[in-house]
């Protein structure tokens, strides 16, 4: 009987780092949190067989438990039922340990759980003093931060609702209180809360038609909205401007939601300014898909203003798709040197086993863009697989850069265009209306590559036709320029 399976544990370790699994392993070795020192024998184990497997197959089960537990006959192939349950059941006790362990590591950073265990515990235990200390540390790190996130006013929230137990608790409420402190932070936590998951249903019903909320609730802010107060906060109105950028899709909300956030750059965390400048890049795109132009160089500018306040890398990495959207935009507004520049920068943050490959593609754009097709092509030449986004970017300015440099017809580089037409026609990972613009676009540069070397009796007149005809052509405009060159 197979008992190969994914296991919880193993799937769980596997997110742990190296340095977590390290710490974890000294976890399982105290006492006070574990007394079966065989449990110590098993996590290394599974460290050393489980943890860059795909599954916990019955072979790693068993080479596990003979190396921990007790060795097994040579003709057994996989753990007895009775072995299996035995070996599941110190996995879970494991498991439990995992768990214990990411809540405590969660407590060295997160101040808000911290607060939540350790101070009411210590009104409950009258250690007054001790309370008083912790809090006051608390309030006058807070009241420093220059800093305001939404974790900032979540904490001044749990600050307040501490201080008020404190108070009842020790019959002092009648005295005083922070009733008044407590109510303005909780009313800001609920306004940022209302409006981030309102924002994130908006955004979903305009991508997913299936998707449908019942909205009215939010009128039960619009009181509060209406206090200075409250509608002055930078957060509230950011989340305010994005949720009319939703709703709207106009240059107004646009706008008036990038200049909220330059204007309050320097008092927002990088996590939050992320969220709604990533927001914003989206919007740019969908607007310079429309033909709207003019979006290029706002992309540009915010992408500069990414770069600026180190809001490009992610967990030590920037995203690969990210380079070629920024070098794209570069280009696109003759940026040329700044392009260069950015992508010297990024190279040593971009992952290693890709990182030449992704310099050499973005240079092969930058030179294409500045007519240097020759050398383009040279640094196309050096491409090595990336990803199937860079695969069908390769594949098309790889044909730009024969169209541009061959001086004389060649039939076999119509029969690479053909290839690259089916290379297109049998992708199934491509959406449909994105594989008509590509097929499309290879089609009028065929029609193209005719004409400029005269094996072709259709004129350019009636290949315009048949492009503006087409419902979708990736890179049109870049067509009709080369119409435009050839009439």
């Amino acid at each position: 009987m197979s008992h190969s399976r994914i296991s919880l544990l193993t799937e769980l370790l596997k997110t742990f780092t190296e340095k977590e699994l390290v710490a974890f392993i000294k976890f399982v070795e105290s006492e006070y949190f574990n007394k079966d020192k065989k449990l110590v024998i098993l996590l290394k184990k599974l460290r050393r067989y489980a943890l860059n497997a795909e599954k916990f197959t019955s072979q790693i089960q068993l080479k596990v438990y003979e190396d921990t537990y007790c060795e097994l006959p040579l003709k057994q192939t996989e753990l007895t039922k009775k072995q299996y349950v035995f070996l599941n059941n110190k996995q879970h006790k494991l498991l439990r340990l995992a768990e214990k362990f990411l809540m405590i590591e969660n407590l060295e950073t997160n101040e808000i759980s911290k607060m939540d265990l350790l101070y009411y515990l210590l009104i409950d235990r009258k250690q007054i003093n001790l309370y008083s200390r912790n809090l006051k540390s608390l309030t006058n790190k807070l009241n420093n931060e220059s800093i305001h996130g939404i974790g900032y006013y979540t904490s001044q929230y749990k600050v307040q609702e501490i201080t008020l137990s404190y108070l009842i608790k020790n019959g002092q409420i009648t005295a005083t209180d922070n009733y008044n402190e407590l109510q303005y932070y909780l009313n800001i936590n609920y306004i940022l809360e209302k409006l981030k998951y309102h924002l994130a249903q908006l955004t979903l019903t305009k991508a997913y038609k299936n998707k449908h909320y019942e909205y009215s609730s939010l009128t039960e802010i619009s009181g509060l909205l209406k206090k200075p107060v409250y509608a002055e906060n930078p957060l509230i109105q950011i989340y305010l401007g994005n949720i009319s950028l939703v709703e709207k899709q106009s240059d107004e909300p646009f706008n008036k939601l990038f200049e909220t956030l330059t204007h309050n750059q320097k008092i927002l965390p990088a996590e939050f300014l992320l969220v709604f400048y990533s927001n914003l890049t989206n919007f740019c795109s969908a607007q310079i898909r429309k033909g709207n132009a003019s979006y290029y160089k706002k992309l540009f500018d915010i992408y500069k203003i990414m770069h600026q306040y180190h809001l490009l890398i992610f967990d030590d990495f920037i995203s690969s798709n990210l380079v070629k959207n920024i070098i794209t935009v570069s280009c696109a507004l003759k940026e040329f040197e700044w392009a260069n520049n950015f992508l010297l920068h990024y190279k040593k943050v971009i992952p290693k086993k890709i990182s030449d490959s992704i310099y050499f593609y973005n240079k092969g754009v930058i030179d294409f863009n500045k007519n240097n097709f020759d050398a383009a092509q040279d640094w196309f030449l050096q491409v090595d697989k990336i990803s199937d986004t860079y695969e069908m970017g390769l594949r098309v300015f790889m044909l730009q850069c024969i169209f541009e440099i061959e001086q004389d017809y060649n039939e076999a580089t119509k029969q690479s265009f053909e290839s690259a037409k089916q290379f297109f026609k049998r992708n199934t990972k491509l959406a449909a209306i994105n594989k008509k613009s590509y097929l499309n676009f290879i089609s009028s540069l065929i029609s193209l590559y005719k004409f400029k070397h005269k094996a072709s009796k259709l004129e350019l007149p009636k290949i315009m036709h048949q492009i503006n005809s087409m419902a979708v052509v990736h890179k049109k405009k870049w067509l009709m320029d080369k119409i435009a060159e050839l009439g």
